[in-house]
């Protein structure tokens, strides 16, 4: 079955993963999706401008790029959509390439252990603004700015790995394939770009993520509406145009995006054949392989050191945002477990199904998936009450705990893959008041029926809404009606890390859920 997003308000086909495969997995022969290749291209010892942390010391920085390989035959690699089509190496698996930065104790036996490994947002990192009240991001090419220390003076290495092909160059970014028809001919199908033109902007034009197939207009359609509500008013094929022969961005004839009758804000929907589509999920296999390599590896396949070879007892996965709805889809899809561990001698640790991250900590992902796993998939997409309505973030399973759905007429949960193999991590849930509003936060705690569900039944993962929160703190005036809102949740986001890790490493419970709930009325209905 082919996956891919059909031209607008079509169904979407259904990922077939999920669980078919997943009986298959202990009995799979050893794979070799791994990471064969670490590339290291930047290092500064001491970085951090040679500042030593308590008794931990000092840190350096280790950045570059990892190319890994991929058995398309493999089930655990089969969920991955197009995998199949992709072009093959000599040893019949797929390459891949992602960038990488390792910020570690450079003596790694004063640190605690720890890999907190952040997935980038669209490339971009959070994780020492978010832990370290940091003013200055580590970017490829830098440290950035330690802030507080948080993180630093409690001995954590930091990981980022890149996942996500809507990051840009210069970012955490990937290289992943074009799938192709079986005879290597081009891949052509039907897909949709929505612009959001928003307050005060005038673009000139607007990129699309694919390519169109051909130049004919009368192979797509560009319509136009001030309100998602609204209907939408079709721009002639006069009014619009390809703004040239790569046929990569489009223009309006008349002038700039957001001029004329209608605004101030604007919502275009551009429905056209695209081609070449990237095997975007190659993302989740970049993450699983990175992760497992640190931890398990002593070397690439040329011998080149694992930086972390040997040191890596928990991985903790935090993230801010869209790629908190990627570490939902690959527990949902069966990434956790890992595909190829390198055997250690004496550490006591099994590899029939290792688990690849100990514990996640999601921050303000609310409660959908990614627009990933698809052919022609956009993971830079996000869905809210008025913009990327069409994006399949919402798919059932919704929550955590398994309950029928009447729509689809199935019963699952989004753990069933890592419950069956045994290799769930421990998870926190934390939510802003803005992901119940906007991001389907209820559907991790409710069914189809607005019910609520028993959450006794996830006893590895917690719930909790910071009441009040924005989804991003700041304190000039906001874009609408309203100021923004100045409530950062740095403290209670580290308060929630050393809670994940006593909960993983010494099993000591953490806080109970906090979260709103319809049986006390603390849930609301939504307004009809």
């Amino acid at each position: 079955m082919n996956h891919r997003p059909l031209a607008k308000y079509n169904q979407w086909e259904n990922i077939c993963l999920a669980l078919v495969g997943i009986g298959l997995f202990a009995f799979a022969p050893p794979a070799s999706a791994r990471v064969t290749q670490i590339h290291i291209t930047m290092t500064e010892a001491p970085t951090f401008g040679g500042t030593s942390f308590g008794s931990v010391g000092q840190y350096e920085s280790i950045g570059g790029t990892i190319t890994g390989e991929v058995d398309p035959n493999d089930p655990q690699n089969a969920v991955i959509v197009d995998l199949n089509r992709a072009p093959k190496n000599a040893n019949g698996t797929v390459s891949y390439t992602a960038t990488f930065q390792i910020l570690r104790p450079i003596d790694l036996g004063k640190g605690n252990h720890r890999v907190v490994f952040e997935l980038p947002n669209r490339g971009r990192t959070n994780v020492l603004g978010i832990f370290n009240d940091s003013g200055t991001a580590n970017t490829p090419t830098s440290s950035g700015d330690p802030g507080n220390a948080f993180l630093m003076n409690q001995g954590y290495t930091i990981v980022e790995g890149a996942w996500d092909t809507s990051a840009p160059a210069g970012s955490f970014a990937v290289t992943f394939p074009n799938a192709t028809n079986q005879d290597g001919s081009t891949i052509t199908g039907p897909a949709t770009e929505e612009f959001v033109i928003d307050i005060g902007t005038t673009p000139a034009s607007q990129p699309l993520t694919y390519p169109a197939a051909n130049a004919d207009k009368t192979k797509a359609t560009l319509t136009v509406r001030e309100n998602y509500a609204d209907p939408p008013q079709t721009v002639p094929a006069s009014g619009w145009d390809y703004t040239d022969g790569s046929l990569t961005a489009v223009k309006l004839t008349s002038g700039n995006f957001g001029t004329g009758p209608l605004g101030p804000t604007l919502l275009y929907e551009f429905t056209y054949v695209a081609q070449r589509p990237v095997v975007v999920g190659l993302g989740f296999a970049s993450l699983r392989d990175l992760a497992t390599f640190l931890r398990d590896a002593k070397t690439d396949d040329s011998g080149i050191a694992n930086p972390l070879a040997g040191d890596v007892r928990y991985i903790y996965t935090v993230c801010s945002s869209q790629p908190c709805r990627t570490t939902r889809d690959f527990v949902l899809y069966g990434f956790n477990e890992a595909e190829h561990p390198q055997q250690k001698t004496g550490s006591g640790r099994r590899f029939d199904h290792e688990r690849v991250f100990d514990g996640m900590l999601n921050w303000k992902g609310g409660g959908s998936g990614i627009f990933m796993n698809y052919r022609f998939a956009q993971p830079g997409r996000t869905h809210r009450q008025h913009i990327a309505r069409w994006t399949p973030e919402i798919q059932f399973p919704f929550a955590d705990v398994a309950f029928f759905d009447r729509i689809t007429g199935k019963f699952g949960s989004r753990l069933d893959s890592c419950r069956q193999t045994s290799t769930c991590p421990k998870i926190f849930e934390a939510n802003s008041a803005n992901e119940y509003w906007a991001k389907a936060s209820s559907g991790l705690t409710t069914d189809g029926q607005g019910r609520d569900l028993d959450l006794s039944k996830t006893e590895n993962v917690r719930y909790y809404l910071l009441s009040s929160f924005p989804h991003g703190a700041g304190t000039a005036p906001g874009i609408c009606q309203q100021p923004q809102n100045p409530l950062a949740p740095d403290q209670l986001l580290r308060a929630l890390l050393l809670d994940l890790d006593d909960w993983v490493s010494t099993g000591r419970e953490p806080p109970h859920n906090r979260i709103p709930r319809f049986s006390d009325k603390t849930l609301a209905p939504a307004l009809p």
